[in-house]
């Protein structure tokens, strides 16, 4: 069964910096990759962003595996974290000033069938699926973590500070170094280990459906805005496209709180991914 796709989006969050995203699909597969922009004071590797290269890396070896006849969510993503890990080793022109900075990601992976979804996925990429019926189905919704993260968000804006706060760095910087340990996340990344601790997830959901896939950039217009909740963003996607939604979201962000004191967050946008697809009987 294929899955087709109805449409793709993806925001840089600065027009300055790289856009740290990626996506795809392919047959009855699709994802999604969103790169950790990095604390350090220079990059590993030989370009902009080691965040950039690392979901650019996931995306071509989950599309090149395809190829060859994978049909495992989970073996997608190991085999990406095993291309990764090779692929750093070779290309690093500058040793890491520690664990902060090796590059890291949240990535989702979806198969499609005309029984529900099959999901694999490391951090916090959400999917929102739709039956016809109006059942609703979402994996990805991180309440207390989005929490945590708006309430040191709003602490840092209420001090003052900024990202480049020395005191603020080096609190993020120990929280990334906890990154593919027993101590934090496991996340998409270069140490192998993380390949253990992909989650795995069943959606039992009767085709015909509409699925929405999204970086928490995207998804923030549920989880942090409140603008709509899961089935109503994939309806608006449906109804009225991606980009449309991609308007809403960045209208909130740079005209309605362009200083981030309504919805407390770390910098004004962040990147912000979706694909849209539907699952015919």
């Amino acid at each position: 069964m294929n899955a087709q796709l109805l449409g793709r989006l993806s925001l840089p969050g600065d027009q300055g910096r790289p856009n740290e995203d990626r996506a795809g699909a392919a047959g009855c597969f699709a994802w999604v990759i969103d790169g950790a922009t990095g604390l350090g004071d220079f990059e590993c590797l030989d370009g902009p962003s080691d965040a950039a290269w690392l979901a650019e890396t996931a995306d071509m070896a989950i599309a090149a595996r395809l190829t060859v006849g994978e049909t495992e969510p989970a073996a997608l993503i190991a085999h990406a974290i095993d291309a990764a890990a090779e692929a750093f080793a070779r290309d690093l022109v500058r040793q890491p000033e520690g664990r902060f900075q090796l590059p890291t990601a949240s990535m989702l992976v979806a198969r499609f069938d005309g029984g529900g979804i099959d999901i694999a996925e490391l951090g916090d990429c959400s999917l929102y699926a739709v039956a016809a019926d109006r059942t609703v189905a979402t994996i990805g919704s991180d309440a207390e973590g989005r929490a945590r993260e708006r309430e040191g968000a709003r602490l840092m804006i209420a001090h003052g500070a900024t990202l480049k706060t020395p005191e603020v760095r080096r609190r993020m910087r120990e929280s990334r170094a906890k990154r593919n340990t027993p101590d934090g996340a496991w996340l998409f990344g270069v140490e192998r280990e993380a390949a253990a601790h992909v989650r795995r997830h069943r959606l039992e959901l009767a085709a015909p459906f509409t699925a929405l896939l999204a970086t928490d950039g995207f998804a923030a217009l549920v989880q942090d805005y409140g603008r709509t909740d899961a089935g109503g963003l994939v309806e608006a996607a449906r109804l009225r496209g991606l980009a449309s939604l991609g308007e809403d979201l960045r209208a909130i962000e740079q005209i309605e709180d362009p200083d981030c004191t309504i919805f407390p967050r770390f910098k004004p946008s962040d990147d912000a991914t979706a694909l849209l697809v539907s699952v015919a009987d």
